[in-house]
């Protein structure tokens, strides 16, 4: 059995530069947003 999460992620402003991700909360299936980017992240019970 395994549990999914979803890390939202938001690019950096600036163009240039090598895109850096913050990491916030992660969320559940039901409240990912359509048009926003996410980092899967499983967890497993074994």
């Amino acid at each position: 059995m395994a549990y999914i999460e979803f890390l939202p992620v938001k690019p950096a402003d600036d163009i240039g530069r090598i895109r850096a991700m913050q990491v916030v909360d992660p969320v559940d299936l039901a409240h990912v947003e359509d048009g926003k980017e996410y980092e899967l992240m499983v967890t497993t019970y074994s």
